[in-house]
């Protein structure tokens, strides 16, 4: 093996101290259906300190694009390996935590996104958020029944098609 290709790091080879880092920007698309959660790359992180590549290891679009927009922009400590820097390749875990309040109209046009994980997402919030035997349905649960209904229709993900008809059964009304 070349002597130029980063090796693993682990933990033995000491720690990893960032200079430069900043939280990625949670995306719009991805908020407005609920969707949160983690992700993790590897990085490489060059002899000079920079992240010169992520790759998703975990984790869904667009929070995974995000996750490596932010992270191109890192900048750490170069790594010493027998005295020289050392480019090496780095798991590093980015949290995605919402923090706004979910709005029922987002949640519904999220049923539409590009991204399955936002509509899967979108799907299991509206689920979540109906949830329930009730004597008559309401106005909202009408119109997410409706949704959920057409989205089955025409929906090619499992994930989706699954996250869909859990939301439905949530959904029963009480007879």
């Amino acid at each position: 093996a070349s002597t130029d290709q980063p090796i693993r790091w682990d933990r033995a080879m000491g720690a990893l101290r960032a200079i430069k880092t900043s939280p990625p920007a949670h995306p719009e698309e991805a908020k407005k259906g609920g969707l949160q959660g983690p992700v993790v790359l590897d990085c490489t992180i060059g002899t000079d300190g920079r992240v010169t590549d992520a790759v998703v290891v975990q984790g869904d679009s667009p929070l995974s694009e995000a996750a490596i927009k932010a992270a191109k922009n890192w900048r750490y400590e170069p790594l010493l390996f027998q005295g020289k820097p050392k480019a090496v390749i780095v798991p590093i875990r980015v949290n995605f935590v919402l923090e706004e309040t979910l709005r029922f109209d987002d949640l519904l046009d999220s049923l539409s996104s590009k991204y399955e994980a936002v509509r899967e997402s979108a799907a299991q919030v509206l689920g979540n958020m109906l949830r329930g035997p009730r004597p008559s349905p309401g106005r909202e649960t009408r119109w997410a029944r409706e949704r959920l209904t057409a989205l089955l229709k025409q929906e090619q993900s499992s994930r989706v098609r699954n996250a869909a008809e859990k939301a439905l059964a949530q959904m029963e009304i009480q007879e």
